[in-house]
């Protein structure tokens, strides 16, 4: 019975199976997935350290993907413009003082 009504609950937000929602949803997590394993890798640094540390390490970049996701959804999933803050004392896009580039 719990798994019907979770069968109903998803249908209901992401439409049924093999809606263009579920789809498009589908292809996000992908595309999250993907970046989990090129981007926060041992190649790119990540979990090189101790193993103390690497758990943390590695659940800092998950939250850094999710911030750079949150700004894409905010930005480029809404019907009409609006302004966000792209950054606040919680959200960082580059990092810490990010230092200014100039050409």
């Amino acid at each position: 019975m719990a798994d019907a009504l979770r069968a109903v609950a998803v249908a209901r937000v992401l439409g049924p199976p093999g809606s263009s929602a579920r789809n498009e949803w589908s292809g996000l997590v992908g595309d999250l997935n993907a970046a989990s394993v090129e981007y926060l890798s041992p190649v790119r640094g990540f979990g090189l350290g101790p193993a103390s540390h690497a758990d943390q390490e590695m659940a800092e970049g998950f939250r850094y993907v999710a911030h750079i996701t949150k700004l894409a959804l905010d930005v480029f999933l809404e019907d009409q413009p609006r302004f966000i803050r792209l950054v606040s004392p919680t959200l960082k896009l580059i990092g810490d003082n990010p230092v200014r580039l100039t050409c």
